[in-house]
C-alpha cells in the first residue's frame, strides 16, 4: 500500500486507535448512537438516488443504524467483529462515514459517504485508508468495496490506495408489471432450492464467476454465532442440468425485490436464463425489481432485457490484497 498521509493516534471511546491527520479539521473515530441523525442526513446526500430506488425512508435507515449499536455491544463479547462502522468528524459533529464487514478471507468496504460541504479535505482518502488498515488488522487478506462506474473522482481515489479493479457489475430495474407465462425448461434443466454453502450451490458459483472473482470472494461459509443475525439472502435458487449446477440465484425481498445471479455461459441459452429469472421474479411479482449481474454473463443480461430490466447503471469491483 503506498504512505498515507501523516498521523496522530489517539484513543478513541471504545479503546481502539483512530486517525487524525496533521493540521486538519477532522478525525476518525468509531460510531456512536448519537451519530445517528448527522450519519442520516449524510446518507440522504450521498446516496439519494439509490435509497429512493431501494424505496428506503429515513425511519427505516434510522432503525438500521439503531440496530447497528445494538450489535455492537453484542458483537464487543467476540475477539473478531463482524463489522464496523468508521466516522468522520468535524468541529464535534459527523461529517461522513463508512461500514467494514468480514468476510472468510476478505473485508467489504460500503457505503463512503462524507457531507457535501465537508467533500475535497482528505476525509474520504482517511476513511477509506482507515477502513483498510483496521480490515488488516481483524484478519483480512483483502479488501473490497464497489464504487460507481461513472463515479471518476472516487475511482482515481481508490486506485491512488492501490485498490485494482476486477470485476463489472451491471444494475437493471425492472418495474413492477406482469410476469410472462413461464414456459417449460428443456429436458435435463430444472431449479432447485439451495443455500450459498451447500455444495451444489459452490459448484454452480465455481461454473459461473469469472477466475479473477472467485480469487477474491472465494466461496461463502456457513453463518454461526452473531453472523446468524446479518443479512443473507431469504431465498437461494440454484439452476442444474442433468444435476450438474450451472448457476445461482439469491433473492432478497424488500419493498424492491433484489436479485443477484451468477450463470454460466456455456450450455445455458438465452430461454433457459429468462425461465430462471421469471421464477425468481415470482418472490414478489407486484413490486419493482433490481437485478445485479456481471457484464460478462451476456446471457442473463439479454433475457432480462426481455423481462422489461433497464440498464441503470454500472459499478467497478475493485480489490486491495494485503501486502
Amino acid at each position: 500500500m503506498r504512505s498515507s498521509p501523516k498521523v496522530r493516534f489517539h484513543q478513541s471511546f471504545f479503546g481502539r486507535d483512530f486517525w487524525e491527520p496533521n493540521l486538519a479539521e477532522f478525525r476518525i473515530r468509531e460510531f456512536r448512537g448519537r451519530d445517528i441523525p448527522k450519519i442520516l442526513e449524510i446518507a440522504r446526500l450521498s446516496f439519494a438516488d439509490e435509497i429512493g430506488l431501494l424505496g428506503l425512508d429515513t425511519a427505516q435507515v434510522g432503525k438500521m443504524l439503531f440496530h447497528y449499536g445494538l450489535l455492537l455491544l453484542a458483537q464487543r463479547l467476540r475477539r473478531k467483529p463482524r463489522f464496523k462502522f468508521l466516522v468522520a468528524e468535524a468541529k464535534g459533529k459527523a461529517v461522513g462515514g463508512t461500514m467494514i464487514r468480514w468476510e472468510k478471507d476478505f473485508a467489504y468496504i460500503a457505503a463512503v459517504m462524507v457531507h457535501p460541504e465537508f467533500r475535497r479535505r482528505g476525509i474520504g482518502r482517511a476513511l477509506v485508508s482507515e477502513a483498510v488498515k483496521v480490515a488488516f488488522e481483524y484478519g483480512a487478506k483483502k479488501a473490497v468495496l464497489h464504487v460507481r462506474e461513472d463515479n471518476l473522482p472516487a475511482q482515481n481515489l481508490y486506485l491512488s490506495l492501490d485498490f485494482q479493479p476486477f470485476e463489472t457489475r451491471v444494475n437493471l430495474l425492472r418495474e413492477a408489471s406482469p410476469l410472462p407465462q413461464e414456459k417449460p425448461l428443456p429436458p435435463g434443466f430444472q431449479i432447485v432450492k439451495s443455500a450459498p454453502w451447500e455444495e451444489r450451490a459452490q459448484k454452480a458459483l465455481r461454473a459461473s464467476r469469472s477466475p479473477e472473482a472467485l480469487e477474491v470472494y472465494g466461496l461463502p461459509q456457513p453463518p454461526r454465532g452473531i453472523n446468524r443475525l446479518f443479512s443473507s439472502p431469504r431465498k437461494v435458487l440454484a439452476l442444474l442440468r442433468n444435476e450438474d449446477p450451472l448457476g445461482l440465484m439469491s433473492l432478497y425481498p424488500g419493498k424492491v425485490l433484489q436479485l443477484r445471479v451468477h450463470l454460466a455461459q456455456e450450455g445455458v441459452s438465452e430461454e433457459v436464463a429468462q425461465a430462471f429469472l421469471i421464477r425468481g421474479l415470482r418472490a414478489a411479482p407486484r413490486r419493482k425489481a433490481l437485478l445485479l449481474v456481471n457484464l460478462e454473463t451476456a446471457n442473463v443480461i439479454k433475457a432480462a432485457k426481455r423481462l422489461g430490466f433497464q440498464e441503470i447503471g454500472r459499478d467497478l469491483g475493485m480489490v486491495l490484497w494485503r501486502a
